[in-house]
């Protein structure tokens, strides 16, 4: 935290204004991607977050980074990763999960970026407990949120801005001056990477096949399984909203191929996720009429 002042002169007598704080952001390296489950945070800056044991975690489990519970009116919180990210072509996507249990309409979660430290740009439309089903009925109830409720955000960066611009990435949450609820809790933001440690891995060069893509009524998913897996495919839009799930049930080990139907959605960029015991691969397509 620093603070500045304007000096002038009248003749030489100086004339000063008030003070101003500022927060001063001390960049890092520049990074083709990055990753962080908030076992350091040595290189973020935080506001009204802290680490703190995840709902419904045993004892041995990490920590997620967190808002009080209750989260206090009227106030801003957020997370700033200080390095800088180079977007590139071949996965330029950001990944996080999350819950955010906040009041609907007047408090909301934003992912944004900037490029010049000023002006920050909408990553994906801001969110609340509407954005799930159960963060809705948790809020409801004014229940806490739990582990289970964590839900997965896909962005590309792409549709915001273009290969090779470097950009500051920030989570944020801005409440209002009247009703409060649990909160906000995020679990692990990976930006143009899989994730590591003992997440399951989003694979950076899936070996899913997709086709057709452009696609219509239907895509057909092409994968290969080295173990027996249960397995599960998702779609998500570009604002990382859950539009269909369907579970393929027990697979044996091998190659296999699943027609997926694609839900009456607008045109525009998606993300097919399969999930098995072991990862999931995530592979983006376009929907056509």
């Amino acid at each position: 935290n620093k603070e500045i002042k304007l000096i002038a002169y009248k003749g030489s007598g100086p004339v000063h204004s008030r003070n101003y704080p500022i927060t001063h952001l001390d960049i890092l390296s520049v990074e083709n991607n990055y990753a962080t489950y908030f076992k350091t945070t040595s290189d973020l800056t935080t506001s009204g977050l802290s680490l703190q044991p995840t709902p419904g975690a045993n004892s041995n489990e990490r920590q997620s980074l967190q808002t009080p519970h209750f989260y206090t009116n009227n106030t801003e919180y957020q997370l700033i990763i200080r390095h800088p990210i180079r977007v590139n072509s071949s996965s330029p996507l950001l990944h996080y999960r999350d819950i955010a249990i906040v009041e609907p309409v007047n408090d909301f979660v934003l992912a944004e970026a900037t490029s010049n430290g000023l002006d920050w740009m909408p990553l994906a439309p801001a969110y609340d407990a509407t954005h799930s089903s159960t963060w809705l009925s948790t809020y409801a109830a004014g229940q806490p949120g739990n582990k289970s409720m964590f839900v997965d955000h896909i962005i590309d960066l792409s549709e915001t801005f273009n290969h090779g611009d470097e950009i500051l990435i920030r989570l944020r949450m801005k409440t209002s001056p009247s009703t409060t609820a649990w909160g906000w809790a995020i679990d692990f933001v990976n930006i143009q990477m899989a994730p590591t440690g003992i997440e399951k891995p989003v694979s950076a060069e899936p070996s899913v096949t997709l086709y057709p893509n452009p696609a219509s009524k239907f895509i057909i998913a092409e994968y290969e399984l080295t173990k027996a897996s249960r397995v599960i495919v998702k779609i998500i839009d570009s604002s990382g909203k859950l539009v269909s799930l369907q579970n393929l049930g027990l697979k044996n080990p091998g190659k296999h191929s699943q027609q997926v139907d694609i839900p009456n959605r607008a045109i525009g960029s998606y993300f097919f996720l399969l999930q098995t015991a072991q990862e999931t691969r995530t592979v983006k397509f376009v929907a056509i009429n």
